[in-house]
């Protein structure tokens, strides 16, 4: 099948051309047999239950991953191949990667969407990869095969810019960047492991600040600092109740040795004042019968 050259406009223009295109392509796809054949052999080879939606997904995406290379565009050309002739093929870039995944997934009921974003540090504006995500309980699975150390359910954590393009209403929506939530300033030192900074849609569609060290909130964007104004008195009061306790604890022992001391002095002195008071009742006895004895004793000497 020749290859036909379509002029694509600068920019973001030129990006929504070829989405728009990408799109065609998912669709035809969707409905050829070729392709239909070919997702129905690989959930049975890959001996996925039925019922099992991630089985499924998975099975086409290792399939996806295994079989199909990642072979550049030509030098300055935007191609775009149909998903029977990428499987013809078994070769292709990002652009083809998502239309043959979309084209699989479309033809087993799986709802899908295409994700671009830029990750050059040399031209964040630009859009530099694009890649799908299928629908599954209502969350969205990264399908990411066209890129180095592809993973099911593992897109690129990196990014300056994110759109995300609806495949079935034709819409978009930047989650990041031109349109989207401000980027947080973060410093960034090239080898030594430092992150881009980025933001991530969380569940429900809310967009959250991710990898940024630090847990302020429940969503990882604000703090409530009222919330610690309030409680800070109750706080202050709780550890100076239990710093007291600690030392009342600590300091109980000396005091019960020291009134044990006191008593025992007392005793001392009382006894060295009166001898006879320190007698026991047992010393008395004992002392009454030698006295007692002694007496018999005298009047049978008489």
């Amino acid at each position: 099948m020749p290859m036909q050259a379509v002029p694509l406009g600068d920019g973001d223009a030129g990006v929504e051309q070829t989405v728009r295109a990408i799109r065609g392509l998912i669709d035809q796809g969707k409905k050829d047999p070729t392709v239909h054949e070919r997702a129905a052999w690989i959930i049975q080879a890959y001996h996925v239950p039925a019922f099992d939606w991630r089985g499924e997904f998975r099975a086409i995406f290792d399939w996806v991953r295994k079989n199909i290379r990642f072979t550049r565009d030509p030098t300055g050309k935007e191609g775009l191949h149909a998903a029977p002739e990428i499987l013809r093929l078994q070769i292709g870039d990002c652009d083809d990667f998502s239309i043959l995944m979309c084209s699989l997934l479309g033809t087993i009921g799986a709802r899908t969407r295409l994700v671009t974003i830029s990750n050059h540090p040399d031209d964040p504006s630009q859009f530099s990869h694009i890649y799908p995500e299928v629908q599954l309980d209502g969350q969205w699975i990264p399908m990411d095969a066209g890129r180095r150390r592809p993973a099911f359910a593992k897109g690129p954590r990196n990014y300056f810019r994110k759109r995300v393009w609806d495949n079935d209403t034709g819409e978009f929506e930047d989650v990041q960047g031109f349109g989207g939530p401000p980027m947080r300033a973060r410093r960034q030192l090239r080898g030594m492991g430092w992150a881009t900074p980025y933001w991530r849609p969380g569940p429900g569609g809310r967009v959250n600040q991710a990898r940024t060290g630090l847990r302020l909130g429940q969503d990882g964007t604000s703090f409530d600092w009222s919330q610690l104004t309030t409680e800070l008195p109750s706080l202050i009061t709780s550890a100076t109740t239990g710093a007291a306790n600690i030392i009342r604890a600590q300091s109980a022992p000396a005091v019960a040795t020291a009134q044990s001391s006191a008593l025992l002095n007392q005793q001392l002195l009382t006894a060295q004042s009166n001898p006879l008071a320190s007698m026991s009742s047992t010393t008395w006895l004992l002392l009454g019968g030698a006295v007692l004895v002694a007496m018999m004793m005298a009047k049978e000497g008489r």
